[in-house]
């Protein structure tokens, strides 16, 4: 190892602060979004590949307190910044300035320091994000076959952490096209994708949910708002000083041989490529922070430089390292916005369990809240999500399949009208419901209208309604009343129609179907292509139950 004994006493010390701010941080809600990953053990979730779950089983298998969700991202940073500490080029023997400033720099990384005592996706992102970057400037010094296992270990477990991983992994390969002459890489990406074909399975199996959700359904119409908060926010994540004085050495002191090369690619590739994401939403800061990896090898080769802009640098960084510590204390503290999610609300979890007295919990489109109100009480929980909010893994669990028809307490924004109460001493509205029949799993098929649709139109949609369930649905009871439309989406907005005739019948037989047909009367629209969907909804909101067509709107106006 580079240096002496204090880089052993720097990484234990590390690791011993981490480990007291995980314990003493309340569960931020994340967190206990992941923590349900690991109590369903799979290949695959619908936000992100499984690595975090599996860090959290590990640790839930030893610890019993808030470390079994934190105990494994804790122990993975230090052993990360070995491997980052020993890709150093040091020109001399690094002194005992040099190994301070390289524990100040990274810890001085907004972004990086929070993962090492939470656990979510990016603690083992950056964790094999470092070891892969170590292997790849071993293998370029020596091609072996000790060197050829950890780049496979190294990027499968990029893959399986993060999609982001995938990333490194190119921009590493683009930044040496003689790597795609070489047998060997395609031994190592042949057995990296066996390695993950596991989830691509899953994938499959579960109709690309992942896919869908971070390419398709994450779109929405551009605005420049996004584009130009972009730059500000990395800047934050990151630390305005460490992305600045970056920048400046890669411009400055830029070498040509491969490894910086990919260091280089590295850097600057995940944020021109997150700053063109842009362009069809807005860019969470995080989603760049596998850059840190590269940025803090960068940085650290010359920090210690007497250059006036460095010497300028290193007084900064000292600086942000007093506002983080101030940060991390506030988190110990509970006294930070509600909005960063580390609230830790217990009381109000066992207040709702207490509500429910003993029956499932339905959450109306927050996946976040059955979370953590499994967390703090062990109790069942789940989200129902609606056309106007995004799907997540309660929709691919479909655990509430098993309370139909049974008494349920429903929690959410609901209206005065639905609400029967609230949650003593909080703002929640409840509703206990006699028999729960939501709208979710149904399934709708219908034909689209042969004859060219005009604005203005009354159009009839033949639609045939199924319940996959063995057990019969009931359109209509004392709770409920089930009503059918359709969705239309055009240039990032959506429009729900409902129709001005409703299924008259009183329940659908397990695993059979009824036949309807929708009548609608389309408001006055613009000329252009639609995308169409049928709905279904209650009380609880509509819900999309059929596959999405295009359908043509020939003129603004009817005039036929």
């Amino acid at each position: 190892m580079k240096g002496n004994k204090k880089i052993y006493i720097f990484l234990t010390a590390w690791f011993l602060i981490n480990l007291l701010q995980a314990i003493y941080t309340n569960i931020q809600e994340d967190e206990a979004y992941y923590y349900l990953y690991s109590r369903h053990l799979a290949w695959g979730y619908f936000d992100h590949p499984p690595f975090v779950a599996l860090l959290i089983h590990l640790s839930n298998l030893i610890f019993h307190n808030i470390l079994k969700v934190r105990f494994f991202s804790v122990v993975l940073q230090p052993i990360a910044l070995w491997f980052i500490w020993e890709q150093l080029d040091l020109r001399s023997k690094p002194g005992n300035q040099q190994i301070l400033f390289f524990f100040l720099s990274a810890f001085s990384v907004v972004m990086f320091t929070v993962y090492g005592f939470l656990s979510t996706p990016d603690a083992p992102l950056l964790f094999f994000t470092a070891l892969f970057l170590y292997a790849y400037q071993q293998f370029l010094r020596k091609i072996t076959l000790w060197h050829i296992v950890l780049l496979i270990v190294s990027s499968t477990g990029l893959l399986y952490s993060k999609y982001q991983g995938f990333l490194v992994i190119a921009l590493t390969l683009l930044s040496n096209p003689a790597l795609f002459k070489k047998r060997v890489t395609y031994v190592i990406a042949g057995l990296t994708i066996l390695l993950f074909l596991p989830h691509l399975v899953w994938q499959f199996n579960n109709g690309f949910p992942s896919i869908k959700f971070h390419v398709v359904e994450r779109a929405v119409t551009f605005k420049w708002a996004y584009f130009w908060e972009y730059i500000p926010n990395q800047l934050l994540s990151f630390n305005p000083i460490i992305l600045t004085t970056a920048v400046y050495i890669i411009i400055k002191y830029h070498r040509k041989d491969l490894y910086h090369r990919a260091l280089y690619f590295n850097v600057i590739g995940f944020i021109l490529i997150f700053w063109l994401t842009t362009f069809r939403g807005h860019a969470e800061p995080h989603w760049t922070i596998a850059a840190a990896v590269p940025m803090l090898i960068i940085i650290n080769e010359y920090l210690t430089a007497n250059t006036s802009f460095l010497k300028f640098s290193r007084k900064l960084i000292v600086a942000t390292v007093v506002l983080i510590l101030g940060l991390r204390t506030a988190l110990i503290l509970n006294v930070l916005p509600k909005q960063m999610g580390f609230s830790g609300n217990a009381q109000k979890y066992e207040a709702i369990a207490k509500t429910a007295n003993n029956k499932p919990v339905v959450f109306v489109d927050n996946h976040i809240e059955p979370a953590l109100y499994y967390y703090f009480t062990g109790k069942p929980a789940a989200s129902i999500a609606t056309i106007d909010n995004r799907n997540s893994q309660f929709d691919i669990w479909k655990e509430y399949k098993n309370w139909i028809g049974k008494p349920v307490l429903v929690v959410g924004d609901l209206p005065d009208s639905l609400a029967a109460g609230s949650v003593p001493h909080f703002q929640e509205k409840v509703w206990n419901m006699n028999a729960f029949f939501p709208t979710q799993f149904l399934q709708v098929n219908y034909t689209i209208p042969a004859k060219p649709i005009h604005s203005g139109d009354t159009i009839h949609i033949p639609i045939t309604i199924k319940n996959p369930l063995p057990k019969p649905y009931y359109l209509h009871t004392k709770d409920f009343k089930t009503d059918v439309g359709i969705l239309l989406m055009h240039n990032g907005q959506h429009e729900i129609i409902k129709s001005l005739h409703h299924p008259t019948y009183m329940q659908i037989a397990g695993n059979n179907f009824i036949i309807d047909t929708l009548k609608v009367a389309l408001p006055a629209l613009k000329k252009g292509a639609y995308k169409m969907g049928v709905w279904t909804g209650n009380n609880l909101g509509q819900t999309l139950n059929s596959d999405v067509s295009t359908i043509e709107i020939i003129d603004e106006e009817n005039t036929h």
